[in-house]
């Protein structure tokens, strides 16, 4: 079964894949390597409508399944307290439409893929911070991810292979076909 673990967001969306049946079950994170097949991204133009956006998200879903033949998708659901709770007006309040625009992305992408027949298991970011997470993904897997949109590393892609990997390794998440 190929599965997708997959890093949301309005600019990018990131989707690891794997193989389970290259995959024994095991608590290594090392042996999670072994299924990880490779990774896709798309992105979206801001200067694009929201609802132009929000149509090319939904349509992620019906790519994964169709051209990577993904059954089954982990999807993070991030915590206001992420990526998206550093986007801070005056007084350290987060920005509302910022999330707002996420929500509405994630709701698209989750729409898309329940209308290609994808089974979604959404996962709670993991409680692990970032910096260790993309630690022991280089670290396991010894490759270079490419540079992400705004320059630096592809830690968009960086966030969903740990994903899948975490859940590969988790005896509550592991999938099951």
């Amino acid at each position: 079964m190929i599965f997708a673990a997959i890093d949301p967001g309005l600019d990018v969306i990131a989707a690891a894949l794997f193989d389970t049946s290259k995959w024994e079950p095991s608590h290594q994170f090392d042996r999670a390597a072994k299924a990880y097949t490779g990774y896709t991204t798309w992105e979206t133009s801001a200067t694009d409508l929201l609802p132009t956006r929000l149509h090319r998200i939904f349509e992620t879903g019906e790519l994964l399944a169709k051209i990577d033949h993904v059954e089954l998708a982990y999807v993070e659901q991030p915590s206001t307290f992420g990526a998206y709770g550093r986007n801070r007006g005056k007084g350290g309040n987060v920005i509302p439409q910022g999330m707002a625009k996420f929500w509405q992305a994630l709701g698209a992408l989750l729409a898309g893929l329940e209308a290609a027949g994808v089974r979604i298991v959404m996962v709670p970011a993991p409680k692990i911070p970032k910096p260790k997470r993309h630690q022991a993904v280089r670290a396991v897997l010894g490759k270079a991810f490419g540079m992400g949109p705004r320059g630096g590393d592809r830690r968009d892609v960086l966030d969903a292979t740990f994903l899948g990997m975490w859940a590969l390794t988790e005896p509550g998440l592991r999938p099951r076909p």
